[in-house]
């Protein structure tokens, strides 16, 4: 396990851990963890009153930081005519703030924490269509050397022709902690999925990095019934094997297409593309 782990750090740079770690003053974080009134951010404008039941297109990207210089024309590109935008490692800059406005949803986002430059980092969930319920999630571990939270966004959305909505998950879960604290924050993100009678889409960044994980989050999913999202060719971000990236939906959806887009270098993380149908009642 700890082989693993030290791997593990190499592999999402040691180099950016080191120089985090200067931030850090006497064990305590350099980043401002905001208080649970300051976590949600909205922004943008919805441009439409329901989600299409046949069609339902959804983009799931860690996009990290958009610190790419590709980042920009791929985001564009990838997010026009997508119905949700599930995106992970957001970074609210002006420009990105400006890139994101651009793809006329309205957005929200879920902060783990402010750097000193007073820029908001975390999860952002995206959609065409108003959200009828926002909440978040706060792991309760925070990942080691910087002490910041992971965090899960939670949006619900309509759907055209039925009293049921769309529950959509967007989580990018704790990593170089034990794994415990990792099953902690799935089971707690599932635990607001048990109470939804309707469909669902659970999707992220959810650093599967080891079989224990890999495993676990399986376990989650067959003991609700839950389907993974498959890819073919599959260039998804792994390690040791493992995705790292899932879409994760409920037997009342069923998937129309399927891709990742290994092309794609505006990130580390592939982007990945789901266009779903409910088939449900």
């Amino acid at each position: 396990m700890m082989k693993q782990f030290i791997q593990m750090i190499w592999q999402k740079s040691l180099f950016s851990l080191m120089l985090l770690a200067l931030m850090t003053l006497d064990g305590h974080s350099a980043y401002q963890i905001p208080d649970k009134t300051e976590v949600l951010v909205k922004f943008g404008k919805s441009f439409k009153n329901e989600l299409d039941p046949e069609n339902i297109s959804v983009l799931n990207w860690n996009i990290y930081k958009g610190d790419k210089l590709t980042f920009k024309p791929w985001f564009l590109t990838l997010a026009a005519g997508k119905d949700i935008l599930i995106i992970q490692e957001m970074y609210l800059t002006t420009a990105i703030k400006t890139i994101s406005a651009t793809t006329n949803k309205l957005h929200f986002m879920a902060t783990s924490f402010i750097d000193g430059d007073g820029i908001r980092t975390g999860v952002m969930t995206s959609a065409k269509v108003p959200a009828k319920r926002i909440e978040f999630q706060v792991s309760e571990k925070t990942e080691p050397v910087v002490n910041t939270p992971k965090v899960g966004l939670v949006t619900e959305y309509p759907i055209k022709g039925t009293d049921k909505t769309l529950l959509v998950v967007n989580i990018h879960a704790i990593n170089f902690v034990e794994n415990k604290w990792f099953y902690k924050q799935i089971d707690q993100l599932f635990a607001k999925i048990d109470e939804h009678a309707g469909p669902v889409i659970f999707s992220g960044d959810f650093n599967t990095w080891n079989k224990n994980r890999y495993y676990m989050l399986d376990q989650y999913c067959r003991l609700r019934g839950f389907l993974q999202a498959t890819f073919l060719p599959d260039t998804r971000m792994t390690f040791n094997g493992n995705p790292l990236d899932h879409v994760i939906y409920s037997p009342d959806l069923e998937v129309q297409e399927s891709k990742v887009h290994g092309n794609v270098d505006g990130s580390d993380h592939k982007p990945m593309t789901v266009k779903f149908r409910y088939i449900g009642n």
